[in-house]
């Protein structure tokens, strides 16, 4: 085993059996193949040319078409391919920053294996990476939640308008029951027939569910009352917020187990996903570096939390941002006054930039966290409207999942 998160390759971790379709393969043809190779993601070929990838992921969000007439094509995602020799840290930059589940590796158009999250977390995790890293230093915070007695369409709302895979699962006295997860509900909504003559009868927990679908359809879904509990996960794993995440993440549960709920005097803080476990790693690479710092708070009265919130506003930022373009740097200026004498009123001015353009934004605010966020907002707005201005000019017509790489 190496220990150094270096050593790790792309082909060294990367799996050589592959499982493609072609562009032109119905989302019938697709769910079958992912179905009889028990796989969530598949690559997909143009002219026995690497095209894109598809899966779960975008299948989550196919609506109202007929699976047996659709094609997969309009629907790809197209992650560029990278090298064999990339290391273990660039991998998961660039799945951090892509938002990707899945990684294919190879040149000239020819893929010759690919990576999957959970490669990367398994990889790390065995490095001894994570040793000494406690979890709350990468958990993500306040995650969003559902009551138990809610719907499963409204968790899978919720999943869909924030772009989210899992939610946790609450009683009436906010007490922690499960989870419910995207991939569970896909899985469970796809026909153990190759004729989709019905539907796969058991949930995640060992209930039967009543639905009746020829194959997994989001308005199905929508148009049953679904008890949120029958999908929902029990097997969870709790974490503390001064756990080691080798500790919490140990072999024997890394193979069942994708996300831990952190809790403090019985409450819970936060939850730790694959992604947090990614964009850890991803903070270790050497790569075009984008500088993030906060000026004018030395001399605040701020609480260690108050900063790390600050931190992860922007962290968060740039990472919906660099799906767009690369950010070279990140700066927030904070200036203080008082207005009578009492009150401080707090000026934040930003600046992002990237190779071609720089990007100015402020905001004042009695608040400072409500005035960050206020600030990520409008710079947020302010990239997304000149890349859309120019996908525009340029008569794009893909989807969102389409990356356009090296334009800025």
């Amino acid at each position: 085993m190496v220990d150094n998160q270096d050593s790790f390759t792309a082909g060294d971790i990367m799996s050589r059996t592959l499982v493609r379709i072609d562009e032109d393969s119905t989302v019938n043809e697709a769910v079958t193949t992912m179905r009889n190779n028990n796989i969530k993601n598949v690559i997909v070929l143009s002219k026995k040319r690497y095209a894109g990838t598809f899966g779960y992921r975008q299948l989550f969000r196919i609506y109202g078409k007929d699976f047996q007439k659709t094609s997969i094509r309009p629907y790809l995602s197209r992650p560029p391919l990278i090298p064999q020799d990339t290391k273990l840290p660039q991998i998961a930059d660039r799945m951090y920053r892509l938002d990707l589940k899945i990684i294919p590796i190879g040149k000239d158009g020819s893929v010759s294996g690919v990576i999957t999250e959970s490669d990367i977390v398994k990889e790390a995790l065995k490095s001894g990476m994570f040793k000494n890293i406690r979890a709350q230093d990468i958990m993500s915070p306040e995650p969003m939640t559902i009551k138990h007695d809610e719907t499963l369409a409204k968790a899978l709302k919720i999943m869909r308008e924030n772009d989210i895979g899992r939610l946790p699962v609450l009683d009436k006295d906010e007490n922690l029951k499960g989870f419910v997860e995207s991939t569970d509900i896909i899985g469970r909504f796809l026909t153990q027939k190759e004729d989709y003559g019905g539907l796969m009868e058991m949930a995640p927990s060992g209930k039967e569910s009543t639905v009746d679908s020829h194959s997994y359809a989001p308005q199905e879904i929508s148009d049953k009352k679904i008890d949120i509990s029958s999908f929902m996960r029990t097997d969870v794993v709790i974490g503390y917020p001064n756990d080691e995440v080798s500790d919490i993440f140990t072999p024997k549960y890394t193979e069942t187990i994708s996300t831990v709920p952190i809790e403090d005097d019985g409450r819970l803080i936060g939850i730790i996903t694959p992604r947090d476990i990614v964009r850890h790693i991803s903070a270790l690479a050497e790569k075009k570096t984008m500088l993030v710092w906060i000026s004018g708070i030395d001399d605040l009265d701020l609480y260690d939390f108050d900063v790390r919130e600050m931190y992860r506003m922007i962290e968060e930022t740039a990472s919906k941002l660099s799906k767009k373009t690369e950010i070279n740097s990140f700066s927030v200026h904070v200036k203080t006054y008082n207005d009578s004498g009492k009150r401080m009123k707090y000026s934040l001015r930003c600046r992002l930039s990237t190779a071609k353009h720089i990007f100015v934004a402020g905001h004042d605010s009695w608040d400072l966290r409500d005035a960050f966020g206020q600030l990520m907002d409008k710079m947020e707005r302010l990239v997304i409207q000149l890349w859309d201005k120019k996908r525009h000019d340029m008569q794009e017509s893909r989807r969102r999942s389409v990356y356009f790489e090296g334009v800025d």
